[in-house]
């Protein structure tokens, strides 16, 4: 845990400060979504992941996704950046972490939806360019444990429909600490597939 107020080594230029999530956030922030730790807002044009309170293991989860995509994002070739959600950095306000990424929006300002809220999908690219950011996490032995129909937003962009991973939980000790088979590179990779051939199968169009 860091210092009340203290950014979490931002990458890049700082986006926000602990002070305008502070004195701005409850009045401004428009809510996007709920899930099972977090609350999602758009924050001045950003997007920021909120732990709920007396989550138990509040202090750990913004973190641990924030050091993912460090790690991910090292590895990631140039023709896959436009697949990945972009963090900037974590803030500490009023005793809960806040994960401040990139808000991902359409051609029409509007933010993209989930392959959940979009529903099925016949585009080839679409699942090409998907197949092909779930092979390099898989060889890059950095597999995501949420790759599923939230955690995929369906971007429109040029009259194309991108595929952009919003969530950079992995799979091992950290969260998972009972399944065996995690800590081990076949395991983790193993179930990432299953996860995204079932995604797959529901929502490819056919």
């Amino acid at each position: 845990m860091l210092p009340a107020g203290a950014a979490y080594k931002p990458s890049g230029k700082v986006m926000i400060t602990s002070a305008d999530i502070e004195n701005h956030f409850a009045a401004d922030a428009e809510l996007l979504s709920t899930g099972y730790r977090r609350e999602v807002f758009l924050f001045r044009n950003l997007v920021v992941k909120r732990i709920f309170r007396g989550y138990k293991r509040a202090k750990d989860l913004n973190y641990h996704e924030w050091r993912n995509y460090k790690k991910i994002s090292a590895k990631l070739p140039e023709e896959l950046k436009i697949n990945f959600q972009t963090v900037y950095q974590v803030l500490e306000a009023g005793g809960q972490t806040y994960l401040i990424t990139e808000a991902i929006l359409d051609d029409n300002g509007k933010p993209s939806r989930s392959i959940e809220d979009f529903g099925p999908l016949r585009d080839r690219e679409f699942w090409e360019r998907l197949e092909g950011v779930v092979s390099f996490l898989a060889e890059a032995d950095l597999c995501l444990t949420d790759i599923h129909r939230k955690n995929v937003l369906v971007r429109k962009k040029e009259r194309r429909l991108i595929p952009v991973i919003v969530d950079y939980k992995t799979m091992g000790r950290d969260f998972a600490p009972w399944q065996i088979e995690l800590f081990f590179r076949v395991g983790r990779a193993g179930k990432m597939y299953r996860k995204y051939g079932r995604m797959k199968k529901e929502f490819m169009a056919v």
